[in-house]
């Protein structure tokens, strides 16, 4: 019997796409819907496989923890409405208030007409009555309801005192012009009042109701505390010229008033309001050649009220930003025109990830350039030399492409100092090129005339610092020469020789053929 042989093996792996592969690289052969928690990020990401890439998961922060939430807005809710609940009963128990005192008066002054009029039908003619034909009157009415004094004249002007067991009324009347004033006093209440018509100023004072004080206008001359709650649909504080003033109404503040500031060397005047809305506050000047306003709100400050880049704003600081990461606790700063970090003289900027990445990118992560000018004052020609000078003060530069790249294929990359690489690479693309020919020069016509020296440099310390060999540019051949006169042409000198051992191998060829 021959031996069976395996001719093949195969391992089949069965996978839940509801796991959640956790690790810095993504899982090999992913089926559409597998999620994958990027943990080279800090914080992770969250991706999942739409069936053709990885897409990254946007976090919604109400989705983290619902239950949290919806008892915080719940909460939120309640409280909001327990407030609006008190300003309800507050204002309910003030109109049962005003409607109370409305119907005491009217009781009152039945009251007291009816007992007044009962005491001088039923008064004692020993204490006086006294009525003159010209209209004066003058007089003391008593009985066993009370007692009533009243002086009257001739210009319908008439006073009356009237006292019971219940309490004690003054009325003074001024017929002419349907005027009076009347103050009630018992035992649990004083009501002080002036009227005339149907307009009333009165202040009441009751032990079991409160306080309650109407007119067409109150002044309140001096300082006023309140020890609970202010409730008032309006309420407006303004200087004596009225030029200035601070109104409260409902959902809105406003400010208004006159104010001059110098901000930054410039002085700025002209009136100002400042507004407080349901949802943000408002800053504005309204005249003086500066029309522009500020807005806060819960999500950030803008020139804006709806933050738009449009050309008409100056910018927008936005919190809780969730744009360009997953992380719905970012900062963004945007605008219209330029964005500036500017320090004092001798200040510094600093920018620290604090163990992050630093990008110039857009929300879709497509990398942009960095220009810069940056001068150090104590390097001689640093600001004079016209381009962008970089010192950094580090050991690691790194890219998101692994590459770093400076001017371009055309710029220059001065180093004054040693550089030290793993690798050197010079471009050489075909489709970067032109005029594309084979070299048929004398390479070694030119390699002999070049003047091999020895030197150092001005900074080197003789007997310490050994001696460099190569060309000096003042004599170096044009062929390796450097156009702009900054030194020579290492890799141009390389090929050259190359093409030397060309034209060497070239002739022992010959050489050898001969001999042979």
């Amino acid at each position: 019997m021959k031996e069976k042989r395996v001719k093949a093996t195969s391992k089949v792996s069965l996978s839940n796409n509801t796991d959640i592969h956790v690790g810095p690289t993504p899982p090999p052969f992913p089926v559409e819907g597998q999620q994958w928690l990027n943990t080279s990020t800090n914080p992770p990401q969250l991706y999942v496989w739409d069936g053709e890439k990885w897409v990254l998961q946007q976090i919604d922060i109400e989705k983290l923890d619902p239950d949290l939430i919806d008892e915080l807005k719940n909460d939120t809710l309640q409280k909001h409405q327990e407030l609006l609940d008190e300003i309800e009963g507050i204002n309910t128990s003030m109109d049962n208030l005003k409607q109370t005192v409305e119907e005491r008066n009217q009781q009152d002054d039945a009251a007291f007409a009816t007992v007044t009029q009962s005491i001088i039908d039923n008064r004692v003619e020993a204490l006086g009555w006294y009525e003159e034909n010209d209209g004066r009157i003058s007089g003391i009415a008593q009985s066993m309801e009370g007692l009533v004094l009243r002086v009257g004249n001739a210009e319908r002007e008439l006073t009356t005192l009237t006292l019971t067991a219940s309490g004690l009324r003054s009325e003074v009347n001024s017929l002419n012009n349907g005027t009076a004033s009347i103050m009630t006093q018992m035992s649990d209440r004083i009501n002080l009042r002036v009227q005339k018509g149907d307009v009333i100023s009165q202040i009441s004072v009751e032990a079991d109701k409160g306080v309650y004080i109407a007119g067409k206008a109150i002044y309140l001359d001096g300082t006023v505390k309140v020890a609970d709650t202010f409730v008032a649909p309006r309420i407006i504080s303004a200087n004596s010229a009225n030029t200035a003033y601070t109104k409260i109404e409902g959902q809105q503040m406003t400010c208004f008033g006159y104010f001059s500031n110098n901000w930054r060397g410039k002085t700025y005047a002209g009136n100002h309001s400042l507004e407080a809305k349901v949802g943000y506050i408002k800053m504005k000047q309204l005249d003086g050649g500066n029309t522009n306003a500020l807005y806060y709100s819960a999500k950030g400050i803008s020139t804006r009220m709806d933050a738009d880049n449009n050309g008409s704003a100056s910018g927008v600081i936005e919190f809780f930003a969730d744009g360009y990461t997953s992380q719905a606790n970012s900062l963004v700063l945007a605008s219209s025109g330029n964005i500036i970090l500017e320090s004092t003289v001798g200040s510094n900027i600093f920018i620290n990830p604090a163990g992050g990445s630093l990008y110039v990118s857009d929300k879709n992560y497509n990398m942009y350039d960095i220009y810069a000018k940056l001068a150090d004052l104590n390097r001689v020609n640093a600001v004079t030399a016209g381009i962008g000078n970089f010192y950094f003060n580090s050991t690691n530069i790194n890219s998101w492409s692994d590459a770093i790249k400076i001017g371009g294929t055309t710029g220059n990359v001065v180093i004054s100092g040693n550089m030290t690489c793993a690798k050197l690479v010079e471009t050489s693309k075909r489709e970067l090129k032109k005029n594309i020919q084979t070299y048929e020069g004398d390479a070694l016509a030119i390699i002999n005339s070049m003047r091999i020296t020895e030197y150092q440099y001005l900074d080197d310390i003789e007997g310490i610092d050994r001696p460099y060999v190569g060309l000096i540019l003042d004599e170096a051949p044009v062929e390796v020469a450097d156009t702009k006169g900054e030194g020579v042409l290492v890799a141009q000198g390389t090929w050259l020789n190359s093409r030397a051992i060309q034209q060497l191998l070239h002739r022992v060829e010959e050489l050898e053929r001969k001999v042979a």
